[in-house]
């Protein structure tokens, strides 16, 4: 797990706190780097899904996130059902990060309620508007 602040913010202000769960670490660390070039995040990475569901506060903490990105590549059906709780259980912006442009997952993504499909390579200024809607729909808390 860790934490990259940045000083400067094109969000004019909105520096937004963002969980990153990611098994792979080479994935994980482009996602992360991409992230960090938008100098408008303060990045925590977890290196793997929750073991349970129910885990998934203690795992996220007391931490009130304005994103979370969940990575589908490691397990789609898990990850999947985690962006449900994560959805169902926050005013979260939930996003999820894969090289599949398949719309079946797309569609089945949103319907978890993931609000942003980010897709790789990481198309700088689609994450930075994700990260400006997400930060338009900030309201904290999570879980």
């Amino acid at each position: 797990m860790t934490d990259n602040t940045h000083d400067s913010d094109p969000l004019g202000g909105n520096i937004l706190s963002i969980a990153l769960i990611c098994p792979s670490e080479a994935r994980r660390r482009t996602i992360a780097s991409a992230l960090n070039s938008s100098h408008a995040a303060i990045v925590r990475e977890y290196s793997s899904y929750p073991t349970t569901l129910k885990e998934t506060p203690r795992m996220l903490g007391e931490k009130a996130f304005d994103a979370v990105i969940i990575d589908l590549e490691s397990d789609v059906e898990y990850a999947l059902e985690l962006v449900e709780f994560v959805a169902s259980s926050t005013t979260t912006t939930v996003m999820v990060y894969t090289s599949r442009l398949d719309p079946n997952l797309m569609v089945r993504s949103m319907r978890a309620g993931a609000r942003e499909f980010l897709s790789d390579p990481i198309d700088p200024n689609a994450l930075s508007d994700a990260l400006i809607r997400a930060s338009g729909r900030r309201q904290g808390g999570i879980l």
